[in-house]
């Protein structure tokens, strides 16, 4: 039954309970709802300029950098992303800060007096409400991150003066087709005629390009276009280059790898292309870029807690990142001794077999519960990984009891590694901290 209308004075959670019932399906990837409610909330075109970025990994990863640099050089940006981990305000930020409660209530009245009746899904709801939130609080610069594919999301009903594609990899073939060449076009349909796209692929399938080109617009692809590479003798810093700029001697992120330093180089090419640009005086780029590197990591991204006991954080839910955050764990510095203890939990539509690249790290684990439409049961994951990872240690129906669990029989020199999905990082981080998390929905 869905839940009763809310008003201006409701809470957040009271509106957050009745978007979710609120559509008949909880992904129905389309533009016209959107378009139509847009147009009744502004009939102009947003003021700023804005970046949408698409990718299956890492994308979130880029809006971030591109906000901390901006901030770094003086600009307000605003950002969206999603899913959240702990607070819906996650999603949305103006400068730097996740807007409120009452902001988010408010954008939310405004738009369902818009719709006239328009059923849209809980996702349309945020992605409307950053636009429109962006637009009252005059930010100068708007970062949309894509929530599924691209061509058809609802980041997408506005048009983007810069597209970037971080990555390409199999996910969401329900939606997005069975092929990376499919997937490709569905990416692609965030690039515009006559504006800049760019691609953190140095190869990326024909059908992307064949999408660039015929619109066309002026696509940028990684190690042709734009490129980065180690720097110094002990490769302890990196240059990043393109089409009449460069910068040399970046700092290392805190956490280094190849399709980290991609999506670093996406951001910086996307913000080169600005027009009119973040700032004229050159000599501030250099400091602006190495805080956003230093600083633009967002949480759950390979987050480590040391100890006596480490523990890692990581939202990884495919293959491609299940192999970006095996390969992560084999190098981590210092760790010598002791057991992988995995915490795990994914959400039913997500292929277990993509987990393969951790089996041969993973020395225990716990499975546990995700809820929801998509959820998937602990004893049901265990299940469908005893061939892969073996026997679970215990299957557990809440992540704080499955970190609980794990904690207690770690011993020294263990890592505890929790991962699968948004909505299991997002508690462990919760937990990890003390607090009481607002379950993320993917």
């Amino acid at each position: 039954m869905p839940s009763p209308h809310p008003g201006l004075h409701s809470s957040l959670a009271e509106w957050l309970g009745w978007q979710e019932s609120l559509h008949p399906h909880r992904i129905d990837l389309g533009l016209e709802r959107c378009r139509e409610v847009l147009g009744r909330l502004a009939e102009d075109a947003p003021p700023w300029p804005l970046i949408t970025v698409a990718g299956t990994n890492g994308k979130g990863s880029c809006v971030a950098f591109m906000e901390q640099a901006l901030l770094a050089l003086g600009r307000r940006p605003g950002a969206f992303t999603s899913p959240h981990l702990n607070r819906y305000n996650e999603r949305i930020r103006i400068a730097g800060a996740e807007v409120s409660d009452r902001q988010l209530v408010e954008v939310f009245f405004a738009i369902d007096e818009a719709r006239a009746g328009t059923s849209l899904t809980y996702f349309e709801f945020s992605a409307l409400a950053a636009i429109e939130l962006f637009r009252r609080e005059n930010v100068d610069i708007g970062l949309l991150e894509v929530g599924l594919g691209g061509r058809l999301d609802a980041s997408n009903v506005i048009d983007a003066d810069i597209a970037v594609v971080t990555s390409l990899a199999l996910d969401h073939q329900d939606w997005l087709g069975e092929s990376l060449a499919e997937i490709a076009v569905e990416k692609a349909g965030i690039f515009r005629a006559g504006k800049p796209a760019i691609c953190g692929e140095p190869a990326p399938p024909d059908s992307l390009i064949r999408t660039a080109a015929g619109l066309p617009a002026q696509l940028l692809l990684r190690e042709r276009d734009f490129s980065f590479r180690w720097q110094g003798e002990s490769a302890g810093k990196w240059l990043c280059e393109g089409p009449g700029w460069r910068f040399d001697d970046l700092p290392l992120p805190p956490v280094c790898s190849e399709p980290i330093l991609s999506n670093i180089a996406c951001g910086i090419a996307a913000l080169q292309l600005l027009r009119p640009a973040p700032v004229a005086d050159k000599w501030q780029w250099p400091e602006a870029l190495a805080t956003a590197i230093e600083q633009g990591t967002p949480p759950g991204r390979f987050q480590v807690f040391p100890g006596d006991v480490e523990w890692v954080v990581d939202v990884a839910h495919n293959a491609a990142a299940f192999e970006h955050l095996a390969d992560n764990l084999a190098r981590q510095p210092g760790y010598r001794d002791g057991r992988n203890v995995l915490v795990l939990g994914m959400l039913a539509d997500k292929d277990v077999e993509a987990l393969a690249p951790l089996a041969a790290l993973a020395d225990c684990w716990y499975a546990v519960s995700t809820h929801g439409l998509r959820g998937l049961a602990a004893d049901a994951l265990a299940e469908r990984l005893g061939g892969l990872l073996g026997e679970a240690v215990a299957c557990l129906p809440r992540v704080e009891e499955a970190c609980a669990a794990a904690a207690r029989e770690a011993r020294p020199g263990d890592r505890i590694v929790v991962t699968g999905s948004f909505v299991v990082a997002g508690p462990a981080l919760a937990w990890l901290h003390g607090e009481r998390p607002l379950q993320a929905l993917d």
